[in-house]
């Protein structure tokens, strides 16, 4: 048996920072939202009773570290399965970006598992996918959410209206407890621009959400790559240029979609990876099954 799922990346259209905890956790507030750039994770059973992971990309580890790794482990666990999964990954998202690639191949691979196994509820899995990393409950069913705690609490939102939005990979990369740490030790504020994405989102308004966003790491993440990137997407008629996460992908969000389009031609150009996007309002999809 043999099932596909398709994984949409994630961006952060505002991220407040607010506090970091006894346990050295951070208090957050995000709004998040799912785009049409997307990873395919396969899941097939193999008689052989060990979890394998295959990635299509070179720098992505394949080990027990991998988030789909884990998510296996996890899962089993929970309902007592002995199993034996092969786990490919077709990878598109950027890794180390802050577009929740891992988090959302991890989100698939719980969501086949399930269907191979025939285990597991929307709050079981959503309950596993806390257990392996914050955005990864999110991915499960994507959309427009605000996450707050440390990411895992959500609610919907508002729907982000149709748009165009291009997100740039600067080569340099970043990893979530570096930026934790730099904002840590640079005394970062807490903003408070949430508040405004969400009434912004209410109000379906592309140049109000384009206002909102923010990102609170931008004032301790300053990569000279980063700023260039800014730069490509402003440049071509960008609403906004905002880091997504802890880097190092930004996002432009555009009236036009040949200005998107353009933006993302002229990132490749200069050795960036780039993708012209748009909202989706839909987490992790199964898009072929093999019974």
């Amino acid at each position: 048996m043999r099932i596909t799922v398709k994984a949409p990346a994630k961006i952060n259209l505002s991220l407040d920072i607010l506090a970091k905890r006894e346990d050295g956790l951070h208090e957050i507030s995000t709004v998040l939202q799912t785009v049409s750039l997307c990873d395919h994770v396969t899941v097939e059973e193999i008689p052989e009773q060990e979890i394998i992971i295959e990635c299509s990309r070179e720098n992505i580890p394949c080990g027990e570290g991998n988030l789909c790794h884990k998510a296996a482990r996890a899962f089993f666990e929970r309902f007592g399965i002995s199993c034996g999964v092969r786990i490919i990954i077709d990878k598109k998202i950027p890794a180390a970006a802050g577009l929740a690639g891992g988090s959302a191949d991890a989100a698939a691979a719980l969501m086949a598992l399930s269907m191979l196994c025939d285990r597991g509820n929307g709050a079981e899995l959503s309950d596993i996918a806390a257990s392996i990393g914050a955005d990864v409950p999110f991915c499960l069913n994507g959309g427009t959410a605000l996450a707050v705690g440390t990411g895992t609490r959500m609610r919907r939102l508002h729907p982000m209206p149709q748009c165009d939005v291009t997100i740039i990979k600067p080569p340099c990369d970043i990893s979530t407890a570096e930026a934790y740490s730099l904002f840590d030790s640079e005394s970062g504020k807490a903003v408070g621009k949430t508040f405004d994405m969400i009434m912004a989102l209410h109000s379906s308004s592309v140049r109000g959400i384009a206002s909102a966003a923010f990102n609170g790491f931008e004032q301790v993440i300053k990569h000279e790559d980063i700023g260039r990137a800014k730069d490509i997407l402003l440049q071509n008629g960008a609403l906004c240029a905002v880091m997504s996460g802890s880097g190092s992908s930004v996002f432009g969000i555009f009236g036009r979609k040949d200005q998107s389009i353009r933006a993302a031609e002229q990132a490749k150009n200069q050795g960036m990876e780039a993708f012209a996007v748009h909202p989706v309002d839909h987490g992790c999809t199964v898009t072929e099954q093999d019974f």
